[in-house]
């Protein structure tokens, strides 16, 4: 009875008429919003990795860790190997110093000289259209394929963390660089104390990225394990 007073008057067989009648033409969507049929659907590219269980070509992947897990060595492990495909650039926003020092450790430790890692040392703001404007022209001028943000929390100062809101907007920032350029993004960002794993405050950008990872630093050790959270069409690291 539900259905049948949903549907009282639905004539089922003009809408489908009608909408057969518009698919024998190419699908005009009337808006910004995409509309594919089953077969465009079907063709629909599966994930390219870049690094297996890692770093999705396009697509915006996160670390997260707690204070001392060595995350920012492993977002420059990660971002090096990536450089010896496209030209990288990192975002190096609460310590360039630092920064620097561990990626000359790591080209020593792996006697490696090849592979192009530009640095930005200071934040940039995603929630400001300009900063998003100016980084677009970096990745154009440098021929970046991929970019590594240390961290979200450095380049969010001033916005409320666990706002929807503001981080909403952040977020569309993000997008909007990758989106417009196709670069691949690795974002770094620190633990939440309240869960096992996962980001610190809104939840909305992990769920948007495609890859969420935890870097977790085995008690008085320097080995660190890199934990799925969460993994679209993928399984689990």
């Amino acid at each position: 009875e539900k259905y049948d007073r949903t549907l009282l008057n639905y004539d089922f067989n003009s809408a489908r008429q009608n909408l057969i009648s518009k698919l024998d033409a190419p699908v005009q969507s009337p808006s910004a919003i995409t509309v594919l049929t089953e077969d465009q659907a079907n063709g629909l590219q599966p994930p390219n990795w870049v690094l297996e269980g890692v770093i999705v070509k396009g697509e915006i992947s996160i670390i997260s860790g707690k204070k001392g897990s060595f995350k920012t060595f492993e977002a420059i492990h990660q971002t090096l190997k990536v450089a010896q495909q496209m030209n990288t650039l990192y975002i190096a926003a609460e310590d360039p110093v630092g920064v620097s020092i561990r990626r000359q450790a790591w080209r020593k430790h792996y006697e490696c000289t090849t592979g192009v890692m530009l640095t930005v040392p200071q934040p940039v703001k995603f929630h400001e259209p300009q900063d998003c404007s100016s980084l677009l022209d970096i990745i154009t001028l440098y021929s970046i394929g991929h970019v590594t943000i240390d961290t979200i929390a450095a380049c969010t100062r001033g916005l409320n963390e666990n706002d929807a809101k503001d981080m909403g907007t952040v977020l569309e920032g993000l997008e909007r660089i990758r989106d417009q350029s196709g670069v691949n993004m690795l974002v770094l960002a620190h633990e939440s104390s309240k869960q096992a794993n996962g980001i610190r405050g809104w939840s909305g950008i992990g769920d948007a990225s495609y890859v969420e990872l935890s870097a977790q630093r085995q008690e008085k050790s320097n080995i660190v394990t890199l934990k799925g959270v969460r993994t679209k069409m993928a399984q689990e690291v």
